[in-house]
């Protein structure tokens, strides 16, 4: 949810010319209590060419999360080359919505290809955001796509959620162009060679092609009296 309420703030700051997002980057400090939050952005460079925003969130004096935006100037008659990849996947109206009774499933509709949420090993699935990141306040394509982002560390997952906890400590999203439409297929998978890290790697695409990728870092610990409570679909 941090990455997705973030995104969606700096997304909307305005810029002097039309830009498109294209590096998204989140640094997550401590854990998010259940308390009033407060967002600060600082414009760091606004050009004609360059946006470069940070927003911080704060619980009183705490600083929780902080994130990096890069905008870069929108010029569509610029195009010496095109590099699209078409996918051959169902599209998301063909295929089920997973149910499931965690909080976050009933704000992001998801329909799996491979793998589950209850698996181990790689996954893929379409996913749309179903409500409002903002109260009263449209949500933005990167908006959207962060919050959806969260999950690959769940479609990815390779132990046990019943034995360990993996929470993101570092989420970052490349694209080349925006998001068309509500639906983006992550495509995930999981790399480590232990010492307690992880990283995740997911595809991006949208109907017509892929757009994108979303790096995870994640931190793993096994679950004792420190993590009693009842662990999330994403390891955290």
């Amino acid at each position: 949810m941090v990455a997705g309420l973030l995104a969606q703030v700096l997304d909307s700051t305005p810029t002097r010319i039309p830009m498109i997002p294209m590096d998204f980057h989140l640094e997550i400090l401590k854990p998010v209590p259940f308390a009033p939050l407060t967002i600060d952005v600082r414009v760091v460079r606004d050009g004609q060419k360059l946006q470069v925003l940070q927003a911080s969130l704060r619980a009183g004096t705490n600083e929780i999360a902080l994130a990096t935006l890069v905008k870069l100037r929108n010029a569509p008659e610029i195009a010496p080359v095109q590099s699209i990849v078409p996918h051959s996947e169902p599209l998301p109206e063909t295929l089920p919505r997973m149910e499931v009774d965690y909080a976050y499933f009933q704000f992001v509709d998801i329909r799996l290809l491979r793998g589950a949420f209850n698996e181990l090993g790689p996954g893929a699935a379409w996913m749309r955001v179903c409500g409002d990141i903002l109260a009263g306040s449209d949500n933005t394509s990167l908006g959207a796509l962060a919050l959806c982002a969260d999950a690959g560390s769940g479609l990815a997952a390779f132990v046990s959620r019943s034995e360990w906890v993996y929470p993101n400590v570092s989420l970052a999203i490349h694209m080349h162009r925006p998001m068309t439409g509500k639906w983006a297929l992550m495509d995930s998978t999981t790399r480590t060679q232990g010492h307690g890290v992880a990283q995740i790697h997911s595809t991006l695409s949208d109907t017509s092609s892929s757009f994108g990728q979303v790096q995870q870092s994640v931190i793993f610990e096994p679950i004792g009296e420190q993590h009693s409570v009842r662990p999330s679909p994403f390891g955290g």
